[in-house]
């Protein structure tokens, strides 16, 4: 644990930055975010963590996926590979949060679409801390970054204008992008939202179709091979997703356009975002995009922090992990963690 002492010598200031600078050293280490109407008082974090510890971000929602605050310890139930596991530290109070955020810029995006995409960016731009921080990648042919990591959220509204959608949908690419940032990133507590029009779709692929697909292009591939090039990306992404410890959320706008794409893969989203303890929701309308993005701000801003002592700490397997509360709600949380203490991003 780390103490604090008063002392007259010290100013508030330098006990904020010695515990910035531990952070740092400490991988596991979470620092919680005063509330909005105190950040101007440096308060002791409520969640503390050793190196031996994983840690998980839980969502508690309602019957109408509204969060349920104010929830304590003993209302959580852990199990590691089905065998209860204590909960050695818990807390509720906001912590600091790293996000990426993927905006689709592919042609299908062109005018009003993506105007509300950029709408939704905002709308979860508005809602963070100023102890966050956020990073941007667009993609067409491929990821580019629209703004790095950055708590200044009104550079990356100015760049989010310059940015003007053409070509096709590199959409694993730049998940696969995404989460090699949240890995440099500064918090331990991270997450990534998706907002895309389109199935991941690569200029090598465009030979392969011919006219209207009647079917999704991630279950047709010409010749022997089983597998379209899409699926093939997919499959190693899958397993980078499952070493990462960020929470992932897909906003799917499925919506018919002029330029003909094909149906969007709704099940190929939910493998990404599912295991990972966020969610992926389908819109009908364009403007749909900035309700869910407000939706998914509200998530992020109220969750509760578990640790506990994994039974095998760096046997270097994936273990499964299910979390419940004593009331009846809905749980999220990822679904499981990779045993290598060696991998643990900084913050």
């Amino acid at each position: 644990m780390i103490r604090h002492e008063s002392t007259s010598t010290r100013s508030e200031h330098d006990l904020v930055s010695c515990l910035r600078a531990f952070a740092a050293i400490l991988p596991l280490t979470f620092l919680a975010a005063p509330s909005p109407a105190h950040r101007s008082a440096a308060q002791p974090p409520a969640f503390q963590s050793r190196t031996d510890l994983v840690a998980l971000a839980v969502t508690v929602v309602d019957a109408g996926q509204r969060p349920v605050l104010g929830l304590s310890k003993d209302a959580f139930s852990l199990t590691e590979d089905d065998r209860p596991q204590p909960i050695v530290q818990f807390t509720g109070d906001p912590v600091p949060l790293s996000l990426a955020i993927a905006i689709d810029a592919s042609t299908s995006m062109k005018g009003r679409r993506f105007e509300y995409a950029r709408d939704a960016v905002w709308r979860l731009l508005d809602h963070l801390a100023p102890e966050d921080e956020v990073c941007v990648y667009g993609f067409n042919d491929q990821p580019f970054v629209i703004a790095p990591w950055t708590s200044d959220v009104h550079t990356v509204k100015r760049s989010l204008l310059e940015v003007s959608p053409d070509g096709n949908t590199a959409l694993y690419s730049t998940v696969s992008s995404a989460l090699g940032a949240l890995a440099t990133s500064h918090h331990r507590r991270q997450a990534m939202v998706v907002i895309s029009d389109g199935n991941d779709r690569d200029p090598s692929d465009n030979p392969m179709y011919r006219g209207p697909a009647l079917t999704s292009p991630l279950d047709v591939a010409p010749g022997p091979d089983p597998l379209s090039p899409s699926r093939r990306r997919l499959i190693p992404l899958l397993d980078r997703i499952r070493l990462s410890e960020a929470l992932i959320y897909a906003i799917g706008i499925d919506v018919p356009n002029r330029y003909g794409n094909d149906p969007l893969d709704h099940a190929a989203l939910r493998q990404l975002t599912d295991p990972a303890g966020g969610f992926t929701e389908i819109v009908h309308a364009d403007a749909g995009a900035v309700t869910i993005a407000e939706r998914i701000a509200a998530e992020l801003r109220h969750q509760y922090l578990l640790g506990f002592v994994p039974a095998h700490p760096d046997d270097g397997k994936f273990h499964r992990v299910r979390v419940t509360v004593t009331c009846p709600c809905q749980v999220r949380a990822r679904a499981g963690f990779i045993a290598d203490k060696r991998k643990g991003p900084q913050g």
